[in-house]
């Protein structure tokens, strides 16, 4: 799953603007992954998870695309 993940954030760009601020595709995986276990424990339905996942992904996609200062 890791690597599946890693790779789509790779495909999509995401990756190649968060590694600008040593932030690697697997550390972004993990980090989803481990979001999402968390996420998991916490909510108590498929709903609140969806949205939430949701949030997780568009923090990711989005700050990488931050201007750097």
């Amino acid at each position: 799953m890791l690597s599946v993940i890693a790779d789509t954030l790779t495909q999509a760009g995401t990756a190649a603007r968060w590694e600008r601020h040593g932030i690697g595709a697997q550390e972004l995986a993990m980090h989803l992954l481990d979001t999402s276990a968390g996420v998991k424990s916490a909510t108590g339905n498929l709903s609140d998870y969806k949205r939430r996942m949701a949030l997780a992904i568009r923090i990711i996609v989005m700050g990488a695309n931050e201007v750097e200062t």
